[in-house]
């Protein structure tokens, strides 16, 4: 599956946007989970398969959307 992390790291290609589940987004930062690591995220900060997030946003029901120059995520 492209964008996966493997026993190795990130496939060749690098990883995708499908390979950060969203964990929390909280006052403008959002935590993604990879397989090895928590991962906070901030406006600015340069995400492989996501590039440049523009926008960390929380909903006021929960949950919210994480947008980047390549990608968004969205929680369900």
């Amino acid at each position: 599956m492209r964008g996966t992390y493997g026993a190795n790291g990130p496939e060749a290609d690098g990883p995708q946007a499908d390979a950060y589940p969203i964990v929390c987004i909280f006052d403008g930062e959002a935590f993604f989970a990879t397989p090895n690591n928590l991962v906070r995220v901030v406006v600015g900060a340069v995400v492989p398969g996501l590039g440049t997030i523009t926008s960390v946003e929380a909903f006021p029901n929960g949950g919210g959307t994480v947008v980047g120059t390549e990608a968004v995520l969205r929680t369900r």
